[in-house]
């Protein structure tokens, strides 16, 4: 026990809560870098300088020193006592704690009973999978080595009737709590139990605090009477929709801070000996909003890589909805030929694999793919109907770079106006009739608002990362931004570059004369989010696009003027036609070819 209560029931508590949900519900947060920053709720500020980490559930305040974790953020907002803190974060979370002031009541003792002896099946499944020739040899052709099966102490439950029954009992288990487990089921007379796992391959679910809470069995052959799969049931430690396979290994493996999920056990393992261990299953269930927020915990950032068929692609919608809807980036997996990551891995080999998670769909590629897998394009009615339903996509794209880029891509590749679906836009969302005028009026209210969030992005990753500043200097020159502060940032900073050094901007910020401008500077840097090639490249070729577009805008003033001679009239004709080229190849432009 910990001060009340058992340290699986804090874990549980604290897998279940989100260090800046429980925090913003008191304090105003901004995202800025890989932190959340706000006004500090424990002494008076002027200047936010309290930060909150979603990855490390940690906040602290540079100001007045106070910190720690969600517990103790609640126990000082509150002014509760740890164990009040506790039930108030399970509260919350819909969490159902035993009395704490009971360290013995009954509630407790039988969920340390279950934890013992689900950890007690998990050693008899593992010495029976030792010694059983048959679930080795089903191991060995699904190129499991021994080594992987011993990381994840895949089991072997035997054919007996009541083989862990009868284990579990010289144990000293009471048939009350064995029943309760799970692990057996009441025989239809009532007079005895039977085990609920017979002639399978085990694989024990482990929590993120180390503790064997469930099992998922596998036929090694086929079955027209038995599922081939079967996984414990609902219990007082296992629920399946807040618990995800493999994450007690993948939270301490996260490469490039995001998570691969896949449907499978065996994919995971497969994965996992590959080398690529930062993969979870959802346990044969669609994602869950409660492991969808387990994933939010550690990673920003999960790649769904789910069968082909039709269930993992029904899979597959379904977790990008829960994913995104819970504030994570998601991107899709395909693999070739409808494989599964099992297969695929064991057959292309690591790099591959690596090479397809790198290069993952967006979800808005994802969702396009499959309406137009259902239809000929070289109709014209079935076209129409296509880009109807692909401009519902677009319409729910939150952020307005990354919506005009994918529309301007779109419609380069269907051939037609961007305005036509920007219009299309328009008719049920108000909003999109700013977007409408951006591809056709430079000086539109969108336009600037658009231009101005992708030269705020941009500066900051100037002030603030020297590589990203390298990847802007090599791209855009002075001119691409708009003239005053943006423009004279710029130059500063890449003058800074030039002579070797990184810009200072508190440095910089101190010597501006206008105050407006050194808020606004400063609101650039600290609100900068964390510079992603992806995000890096659509600000990039959103300047480029903009550049472009006013040197066709000034070259149509040009020549509106009746007192050009002909030669004069021609030579700028000539220019606006290639800055017309010019502008077609950039909106077709994939990101890996700016």
């Amino acid at each position: 026990m910990s001060k009340g209560y058992t340290e699986d029931q804090i874990q549980q508590v604290l897998d279940n809560n989100d260090i800046i949900d429980v925090v913003s519900q008191y304090v105003p947060l901004k995202k800025s870098g890989n932190h959340y920053m706000g006004r500090c709720p424990f002494h008076n500020e002027k200047t936010p300088s309290f930060s909150v980490s979603a990855e490390k559930q940690l906040y602290h305040c540079f100001g007045c020193g106070a910190g720690g974790d969600m517990i103790t953020f609640v126990r000082n907002i509150e002014n509760l006592s740890f164990v009040e803190s506790v039930k108030y974060l399970a509260d919350r979370a819909n969490i159902t704690l035993p009395d704490s002031e009971g360290f013995n009541d009954q509630e407790s003792k039988k969920r340390d009973a279950l934890y013992r002896m689900h950890k007690d099946a998990a050693r008899f499944f593992y010495k029976k999978r030792c010694a059983h020739d048959r679930s080795n040899e089903y191991l060995r052709s699904r190129g499991i080595d021994d080594d992987t099966a011993r990381q994840f102490a895949i089991g072997y439950a035997g054919s007996e009737y009541t083989g862990l029954y009868d284990y579990l009992k010289s144990k000293g288990y009471k048939n009350e709590d064995l029943a309760d487990s799970g692990l057996v089921l009441p025989d239809r007379n009532g007079k005895g139990y039977h085990d609920r796992f017979r002639d399978r391959i085990m694989f024990p679910i482990v929590s993120v605090a180390k503790n064997v809470t469930g099992f998922g069995g596998r036929l090694m052959g086929k079955s027209d009477k038995l599922p081939k799969y079967l996984n414990s049931s609902e219990t007082m430690i296992f629920h399946k929709g807040t618990q995800l396979y493999g994450l007690n290994l993948a939270k301490t493996n996260l490469e490039n801070g995001r998570l691969i999920a896949v449907e499978g056990y065996m994919d995971v393992i497969s994965l996992f000996q590959s080398g690529i261990r930062n993969v979870v299953a959802s346990l044969g269930t669609a994602l869950t909003e409660g492991q969808g927020r387990l994933m939010k915990r550690y990673v920003e950032e999960v790649v769904l890589c789910y069968d082909g068929d039709g269930a993992g692609i029904r899979a597959t919608v379904r977790g990008i909805q829960v994913l995104e809807g819970l504030g994570l980036r998601v991107k899709v997996m395909k693999l070739k030929n409808n494989m599964d990551p099992d297969d695929f891995v064991r057959q292309e080999g690591k790099e591959a694999f690596q090479e397809l998670a790198n290069n993952a769909l967006s979800t808005v590629d994802f969702r396009i793919g499959l309406l137009e897998e259902t239809v000929d394009l070289r109709r014209n009615d079935e076209k129409i109907q296509f880009v109807t339903e692909a401009t519902k996509i677009l319409k729910e794209i939150k952020n307005p770079i990354e919506q005009e880029m994918q529309i301007q891509r779109f419609a380069s590749r269907m051939q037609i106006e961007p305005g036509v679906i920007f219009k299309e836009i328009k008719n049920d969302d108000p909003k999109a009739i700013a977007l409408e005028k951006t591809s056709s009026r430079e000086n539109s209210s969108v336009r600037r608002s658009i231009k101005r969030e992708a030269q705020e992005m941009l500066i900051g990753w100037l002030f603030t990362d020297k590589d990203t500043a390298r990847k802007i200097a090599s791209k855009l020159q002075p001119e691409h931004f708009q003239k005053g502060l943006y423009r004279d940032a710029v130059v500063h900073a890449y003058h800074q570059l030039k002579s070797g050094q990184s810009a200072n901007p508190s440095a910089y910020i101190g010597n501006l004369e206008e105050e407006s401008h050194r808020k606004a500077l400063s609101r650039m840097i600290m609100d900068v989010e964390e510079s992603t090639d992806e995000l890096l490249m659509d600000c990039m070729k959103a300047m480029e696009m903009m550049y472009i577009k006013r040197s066709i805008a000034y070259l149509q003033k040009k020549m509106g003027d009746f007192n050009l001679n002909e030669e004069e009239f021609n030579r700028l004709y000539c220019e606006l036609v290639e800055k017309k080229k010019e502008l077609e190849q950039m909106q077709s432009m994939g990101r890996e070819n700016f």
